[in-house]
């Protein structure tokens, strides 16, 4: 048996600076009264010199590297076990890394009414990553939430994008924006009543597209 997912608004749990070399201890907030098995989170990190952030289980500890530091900001999106809402963040930098943790949704044991992952294969379109786009009809009625591959290109400059679906643009990008060379990263998008997919970003002329690559209903 497969575990369920449970859909959250996107908020954001928690900006901390983590020292060099150092680890934090984040509690995710609104976490299912039980069944826990995971959550996921997009990262946002913003450094001085390279390195990395992991991710773990409270006090667990790991060599996987979840989230790039830069001189700038990266992001990504990070599946992570957990059975108690919380988590390590270990900086691996020899500097002093932020980072914005944005919670996406919760993983459980098989629960009455919650959501299961289907794998799916269809285009979204390509954007103008300056220019606020929203897309509608194109995910089923069903769906509570989407898996997008989105793929950032074409801009001389670095940025960033940020797909959500309703109310006002959340503070935390989704994907990286890098300079003269593609990206690709998995986003989730916890879906509004509409089903509507709305993407936005930045440098001006910096291109994204969208593909389905799970249905989560």
């Amino acid at each position: 048996r497969t575990g369920t997912w449970r859909p959250v608004p996107a908020t954001v749990a928690a900006t901390t600076e983590i020292p060099a070399g150092g680890t934090q201890h984040i509690t995710l907030p609104g976490a299912p009264d039980k069944g826990l098995t995971g959550a996921v989170l997009t990262l946002n990190t913003t450094g001085t010199v390279a390195g990395h952030i992991r991710v773990t289980p409270s006090g667990a500890t790991t060599r996987a590297d979840a989230v790039d530091v830069v001189k700038g900001t990266r992001s990504a999106t990070v599946f992570t076990a957990t059975t108690d809402a919380a988590v390590t963040l270990k900086n691996t930098a020899q500097a002093p890394t932020t980072v914005t943790v944005a919670l996406g949704g919760w993983v459980t044991t098989p629960q009455p009414g919650a959501a299961r992952l289907r794998p799916s294969s269809s285009d979204l379109g390509t954007f103008r990553a300056a220019t606020e786009k929203t897309i509608t009809g194109k995910v089923p009625a069903t769906a509570r939430a989407v898996v997008l591959a989105v793929t950032t290109k074409g801009a001389g400059k670095a940025g960033g994008v940020t797909v959500w679906s309703a109310g006002d643009r959340p503070g935390v990008r989704s994907v990286d924006v890098r300079a003269r060379r593609s990206n690709t990263d998995l986003v989730v998008v916890n879906l509004s009543e509409d089903k509507a997919i709305r993407v936005a970003g930045a440098p001006r002329k910096a291109r994204v597209s969208l593909r389905l690559v799970g249905v989560i209903g």
